[in-house]
């Protein structure tokens, strides 16, 4: 149990990007996708063009279908631009990450920070997986949320080896294409650990209350995804958005972060390279994920087909 653990603390950070809770509960019939995920092309005058991939971290091992398009845009890119180089951090740099952000200070625990419903559906949750929650004690619920997370995308066979960003850091490694990042290991942590207490205990309970729909729901989510189906996803990834408890969330694993990306992507283009830009799926959507925001910026922003 404590080595299954100490894999799901190395991998866990790598759900920010998907809101870490998927949930399709109610969704409209699934759109016309494009047959695969969506690329965009950002350019505006006296700049490099930027396209834009938006990427799930975990997969199956098997080969990436990213469109016919994909090819020739890898081929032009003279540099990989990823939320989080994961080539400047090993193992011990991740567990020195989550000591310092993601434990509960002593002498508090995990039963503290939640409210006595949250801890409920955790000790029911566990009960029935035949996990103890003492390993998981000392640390904040957001990890918390975060690792049951890993867990159930773990039993569907998704690891994170396989995951879009890995898979292309290891080609751009490859074929000697220079890889860069927009936020550190460090930052993501932060920001997290940074989450008042109530949105803390939100993520986890409704964690906890959809665990047992979430291949159902992971299945939608990742298809929707894998076709281009834009509007689905978008329905998917927001569908809390209209709850109170939520706001802070989004505002903090998203829509801050989304300005800061958008901000680093135009001061990257100004020297006229060509750059692929792989961030979260979830990052990518809607009126102030990375492509509308570069709009606002004076970037022409199409979709290829």
């Amino acid at each position: 149990m404590k080595r299954r653990i100490g894999l799901l603390f190395r991998v866990g950070c790598l759900l920010l990007a998907w809101g870490l809770l998927p949930g399709c509960a109610g969704l409209a019939p699934a759109e016309q996708g494009r047959g695969h995920p969506t690329l965009w092309r950002a350019e505006r005058p006296a700049t490099g063009p930027v396209y834009l991939l938006g990427s799930v971290h975990l997969g199956r091992p098997q080969p990436l279908a990213l469109g016919p398009g994909f090819e020739r845009v890898w081929q032009r890119a003279d540099e990989l631009v990823l939320e989080v180089d994961l080539s400047l951090y090993g193992e011990a740099e991740g567990r020195r990450l989550m000591d310092r952000y993601g434990r509960v200070p002593t002498p508090g625990r995990l039963r503290d920070r939640v409210a006595p419903r949250t801890w409920a559906l955790f000790q029911a949750y566990l009960e029935k997986r035949g996990m103890s929650a003492a390993p998981l004690e000392p640390y904040q619920p957001w990890l918390v949320a975060t690792l049951i997370a890993v867990l159930e995308f773990h039993a569907l066979g998704y690891d994170p080896e396989h995951g879009v960003d890995r898979v292309l850091l290891a080609q751009a490694l490859a074929d000697g294409k220079p890889v860069s990042g927009m936020e550190t290991l460090e930052s993501q942590f932060a920001m997290l650990a940074g989450l008042p207490d109530a949105v803390q205990d939100v993520m986890l309970r409704d964690m906890l209350a959809r665990a047992d729909d979430f291949a159902e729901e992971a299945s939608q989510m990742l298809d929707a995804w894998r076709e281009g189906r834009d509007r689905e996803l978008t329905r998917i990834v927001f569908r809390n958005l209209g709850d109170e408890d939520f706001a802070a969330f989004y505002e903090s694993i998203l829509f801050e972060r989304n300005r800061l990306m958008a901000a680093r992507v135009e001061e990257l283009a100004a020297d006229g390279k060509t750059r692929l830009v792989v961030a979260g799926a979830a990052h990518m959507l809607g009126s102030r994920g990375i492509p509308a925001l570069l709009a606002e910026r004076g970037f022409d922003v199409e979709v290829l087909e």
